[in-house]
Protein backbone atom coordinates (compact mmCIF):
# COMPACT_ATOMS: atom_id res chain seq x y z
CA UNK A 1 0.00 0.00 0.00
CA UNK A 2 1.35 3.39 -0.99
CA UNK A 3 0.25 6.69 0.49
CA UNK A 4 0.59 9.69 -1.71
CA UNK A 5 0.39 13.29 -0.58
CA UNK A 6 -1.63 15.27 -3.09
CA UNK A 7 -2.04 18.66 -1.47
CA UNK A 8 -0.64 20.27 1.67
CA UNK A 9 -3.43 22.41 3.14
CA UNK A 10 -2.17 22.35 6.74
CA UNK A 11 0.88 24.55 6.09
CA UNK A 12 -1.22 27.22 4.38
CA UNK A 13 -3.72 27.19 7.25
CA UNK A 14 -0.97 27.53 9.85
CA UNK A 15 0.52 30.41 7.89
CA UNK A 16 -2.79 32.25 7.89
CA UNK A 17 -3.22 31.68 11.63
CA UNK A 18 0.31 32.99 12.27
CA UNK A 19 -0.36 36.14 10.21
CA UNK A 20 -3.49 36.82 12.25
CA UNK A 21 -1.65 36.18 15.52
CA UNK A 22 1.05 38.63 14.44
CA UNK A 23 -1.67 41.30 14.19
CA UNK A 24 -2.82 40.76 17.77
CA UNK A 25 -0.55 43.29 19.56
CA UNK A 26 -1.51 46.06 17.11
CA UNK A 27 -5.21 45.20 17.43
CA UNK A 28 -4.87 45.26 21.23
CA UNK A 29 -3.13 48.64 21.24
CA UNK A 30 -5.72 50.19 18.92
CA UNK A 31 -8.57 48.94 21.11
CA UNK A 32 -6.81 50.09 24.31
CA UNK A 33 -6.35 53.60 22.88
CA UNK A 34 -9.96 53.64 21.63
CA UNK A 35 -11.13 52.89 25.18
CA UNK A 36 -8.78 55.40 26.84
CA UNK A 37 -10.71 58.41 28.15
CA UNK A 38 -10.10 61.60 26.25
CA UNK A 39 -9.98 64.97 27.87
CA UNK A 40 -6.89 66.63 26.49
CA UNK A 41 -5.76 63.62 24.42
CA UNK A 42 -2.58 63.24 26.49
CA UNK A 43 -3.39 59.69 27.61
CA UNK A 44 -4.19 58.47 24.10
CA UNK A 45 -1.09 60.11 22.61
CA UNK A 46 1.13 58.67 25.35
CA UNK A 47 0.00 55.07 24.87
CA UNK A 48 2.60 53.18 22.85
CA UNK A 49 3.15 49.65 21.61
CA UNK A 50 6.63 48.23 22.12
CA UNK A 51 6.98 44.72 20.75
CA UNK A 52 3.94 43.01 22.20
CA UNK A 53 3.58 45.27 25.26
CA UNK A 54 1.30 48.28 25.59
CA UNK A 55 2.93 51.09 27.55
CA UNK A 56 0.62 53.70 29.05
CA UNK A 57 3.32 56.29 29.74
CA UNK A 58 1.51 58.91 31.77
CA UNK A 59 1.34 59.35 35.55
CA UNK A 60 -2.40 58.71 35.92
CA UNK A 61 -2.55 55.51 33.82
CA UNK A 62 -3.22 53.28 36.83
CA UNK A 63 -6.07 55.51 37.98
CA UNK A 64 -7.73 55.52 34.56
CA UNK A 65 -7.32 51.77 34.22
CA UNK A 66 -8.95 51.25 37.61
CA UNK A 67 -12.08 53.01 36.36
CA UNK A 68 -11.72 56.50 37.81
CA UNK A 69 -13.10 58.11 34.66
CA UNK A 70 -16.78 58.29 33.70
CA UNK A 71 -15.68 57.72 30.08
CA UNK A 72 -14.12 54.35 30.98
CA UNK A 73 -15.76 53.06 34.17
CA UNK A 74 -14.27 49.59 33.59
CA UNK A 75 -10.84 50.93 32.76
CA UNK A 76 -9.13 49.89 29.54
CA UNK A 77 -7.40 46.55 30.25
CA UNK A 78 -10.44 44.39 31.04
CA UNK A 79 -12.55 45.58 28.09
CA UNK A 80 -9.53 45.20 25.80
CA UNK A 81 -9.03 41.64 27.05
CA UNK A 82 -12.68 40.80 26.36
CA UNK A 83 -12.40 42.37 22.90
CA UNK A 84 -9.30 40.31 22.10
CA UNK A 85 -11.02 37.10 23.18
CA UNK A 86 -13.88 37.83 20.78
CA UNK A 87 -11.41 38.91 18.06
CA UNK A 88 -9.47 35.67 18.41
CA UNK A 89 -12.66 33.59 18.18
CA UNK A 90 -13.60 35.31 14.95
CA UNK A 91 -10.18 35.65 13.32
CA UNK A 92 -8.23 32.60 14.46
CA UNK A 93 -10.85 29.89 14.31
CA UNK A 94 -11.59 30.28 10.60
Amino acid sequence: MTIRKTKDTMTASLSQVQKRLDQLPQVAQEQFVRLTPRRSGQAQRSTRLSGDTIHASYPYATQLDSGSSDQAPQGMSQPTSRYLTAWARTNIRK
